[in-house]
């Protein structure tokens, strides 16, 4: 019984001497933050990112229009390419009738 009593003592030195390193650890972790840039930085984050199309896609983040108007022009490229590739193979078969033989 003695030692188990002797254990448990052990047992609760290590667990107190864990729990104050991470409490050191979480300390320095605060003192070095800067809240007023990381509020910013959340504030920037949330205007970019579009939240609501982030958490149906789970796959990718999705980025606000209107953020970068390159990023803008290739997401319209991209959203009708399906129509675009459709409506140039069309016109390839239109000039060239032949190809409507071919087969893959």
């Amino acid at each position: 019984e003695e030692r188990q009593m002797e254990g448990r003592e052990e047992d609760g030195s290590t667990s107190t001497t864990t729990a104050l390193r991470q409490l050191a650890f979480l300390d320095d972790i605060l003192r070095r933050c800067h809240v007023p840039t990381l509020r910013e930085l959340h504030e920037r984050i949330t205007t970019i990112v579009d939240h609501e199309l982030t958490a149906e896609r789970k796959d990718s983040v999705e980025v606000h229009y209107g953020f970068h108007e390159e990023l803008d022009s290739a997401k319209e490229a991209f959203d009708t390419l399906d129509e675009t590739l459709s409506a140039v193979g069309s016109e390839v078969l239109a000039k060239h009738p032949e190809l409507h033989r071919l087969t893959v």
